[in-house]
């Protein structure tokens, strides 16, 4: 299938599908070209209004179609497309003039204008400088015949071009720059009447040689350079703006030229004094003396002095102390730290003094616990430790965290004195059976059904401990529970509910609770309905 798409014709697949793109008709994105951005959205631009008195688009319109600015209010926003093309290229020149000046009459009612005033009333300086400002106003609106005619004159001797930039536009650095009163050379040769003008040199290979580095080199920056830069840019704006009949450019070039004037006047009025250079700061070689040589020139050029450190205490053992006095201080209760503050040392060192002169040392520590002195405890610390130990009955842990000593200390001084250490508390709460004892659990778990945690309970053990006395008097003791007492009702039966009535109106019981079956209650009720049928005794022979 064929189709026409004008000038050019493309096969379609099939009945239904669009034609296939032609080359010339979507060209294709260099590698070098951006994307084109999609637009997104709404098209703002076409759905903001226009003003109906200066045709601006604002979304800020009133109900008569109009902006803010012909209303005479302040814009609380600028429209993207005015900060981009500029508001004031549709309005009529009268109205720029219109938005840009003021009358003189006109009052400054804001605060500034206010303090102004107040200042120009009381202060002859302040009245002085508004006079040379508004003498500089005045001489706006005649010709500028007033500026320094060294800052407007520029040197026209045209640059030859290099190789690779004929043809070419001139650029700003190429522009010819400012000729200023500071520099007479250059001055001098302005003017397009010297003889390099009439006679110009021929152009000359401006190409680096082989053997040698690059000789068409910008030169280096200097402050100036860049001063002279300005000046010769400012020269030209103002040059270039003189016959221009826009009245904002007109009014931002008077501005432009008040602004030099009034710097010029104030900078007449107060005659500052030039500020003294800051002193250099000292390099190698320099302030040298008897405490620091002078810097050998040859090796130690460029090189940066290497930071002093400041200087190091003196060591304590080099530091010279009155013995005695030590030793008098710490009679009369000071501590070794604090006498070693004192006479600047170290604790160790009036403590070497203090064994030298053969001074019993104390300990004063808060807890007296003793430290490296613990092994040599006084008397009366030890017998305190072990009246405490056999008359108050008191644990080894309470008296070492009482005392601040360690256990291990503790048990040493006690064994010193001959005192017996008692078994743990676990060891200690152990109860020792005697063998009445032992048959009487026998006789309870084996004739009367006791369960073992019962009989533990009773004789304050453990119910494992019950367990090893039957095994060890030749009994077998039962599972774990007791004998399933399902079983043995199954065989008398009866009913666990049969049994606790029966054992309550015996008085073996006082009230039915609810559970199992005692042990000891089922037996009597076997013991009172006796059976024909054989059961084997707890020893394991069968009773006829």
């Amino acid at each position: 299938m064929v189709t026409n798409l004008g000038n050019a014709t493309a096969y379609v697949a099939g009945t239904g599908h669009r034609p296939l793109p032609k080359a010339d008709e979507h060209g294709y994105r260099r590698a070098h070209q951006p994307r084109a951005k999609k637009p997104s959205g709404l098209d703002w631009d076409a759905l903001t209004p226009h003003c109906k008195t200066c045709g601006q688009k604002s979304g800020q319109l009133d109900n008569n179609d109009t902006c803010p600015t012909c209303r005479g209010d302040a814009p609380k926003t600028t429209p993207k497309t005015a900060r981009r093309h500029g508001p004031y290229q549709q309005l009529p020149d009268d109205e720029i003039e219109r938005r840009f000046t003021a009358p003189a009459s006109a009052p400054d009612n804001t605060r500034l204008g206010a303090d102004l005033a107040d200042l120009e009333a009381t202060d002859p300086k302040v009245t002085a400088a508004a006079a040379a400002l508004d003498d500089a106003t005045d001489r706006i609106t005649r010709p500028d015949d007033h500026v320094h005619a060294d800052a407007l004159r520029v040197d026209d001797t045209p640059e030859l071009p290099t190789e690779g930039k004929q043809g070419q536009p001139t650029t700003r650095i190429s522009a010819p720059r400012v000729a200023t009163s500071a520099d007479p050379a250059e001055a001098a040769g302005a003017g397009s009447s010297t003889a390099e003008m009439k006679d110009p040199a021929v152009a000359q290979e401006t190409r680096p040689a082989a053997t040698a580095g690059p000789t068409n080199t910008s030169p280096a920056y200097t402050p100036e350079g860049n001063l002279d830069a300005q000046i010769q840019h400012a020269a030209r704006v103002l040059r270039d703006t003189a016959t221009h009949h826009h009245p904002a450019i007109k009014l931002l070039r008077l501005n432009a030229i008040a602004a030099i004037e009034a710097l010029h006047l104030f900078v007449e009025m107060n005659h500052p004094q030039t500020p003294a250079p800051a002193p250099a700061l000292p390099r190698d070689g320099a302030g040298a003396g008897p405490d620091r040589p002078a810097a050998d020139p040859e090796g130690e050029a460029g090189r940066r002095p290497a930071a002093r450190r400041a200087p190091r205490s003196r060591r304590s053992s080099a530091v010279t102390v009155d013995e005695q006095a030590i030793i008098r201080e710490y009679k009369a209760g000071d501590t070794a730290p604090t006498i070693a503050r004192r006479h600047g040392i170290g604790p160790k060192r009036v403590r070497d003094i203090l064994d030298r002169h053969g001074i019993a040392r104390r300990d004063d520590r808060a807890t007296h616990s003793g430290g490296r002195n613990k092994l040599h405890l006084t008397d009366q610390h030890r017998e305190t430790i072990v009246r405490r130990y056999v008359v108050d009955q008191a644990a080894i842990g309470k008296i070492s965290r009482d005392t601040g000593h360690g256990r291990h200390t503790i048990t040493a001084i006690l064994k010193d004195a001959g005192v017996t250490i008692r078994p743990a508390a676990h060891l200690a709460r152990a109860t020792v059976l005697t063998d009445t004892q032992r048959a009487e659990i026998v006789t309870a778990y084996i004739d009367g059904g006791e369960s073992s945690h019962v009989l533990g309970t009773r004789y304050r053990i453990r119910a494992e401990t019950v367990r090893q006395i039957v095994v060890d008097a030749g009994y077998q003791v039962r599972p774990r529970g007791g004998e399933p007492g399902t079983d043995r009702l199954t065989a008398l039966g009866v009913t666990a509910a049969q049994v606790k009535a029966w054992a309550l109106a015996q008085g073996l019981i006082d009230q039915i609770r609810t559970g199992r079956v005692p042990g000891r209650l089922i037996d009597a009720y076997e013991q009172a309905h006796p059976t024909t049928t054989a059961t084997p005794d707890q020893s394991g022979d069968t009773a006829a």
